[in-house]
């Protein structure tokens, strides 16, 4: 479960740097092209790390 949760947390990195860049106007219009495939990666890291650490915190707690 600890390497799901590293895997989630690194699409998370991947998907927020490029929106960091952007909001600093560095590298927008490449940004501008895929800032799909960047947010579903970022959301897809912060939906799947917040569900691999409920589960984690639920089996402490059993």
């Amino acid at each position: 479960m600890k390497k799901l949760s590293n895997f989630f947390f690194a699409l998370m990195i991947l998907g927020v740097i490029p929106v960091a860049l952007a909001f600093f106007d560095i590298g927008r219009s490449f940004y501008n092209d895929y800032r799909w495939w960047f947010t579903g990666i970022l959301w897809t890291g912060i939906i799947g790390n917040w569900i691999t650490e409920r589960k984690i915190r639920k089996q402490q707690t059993a």
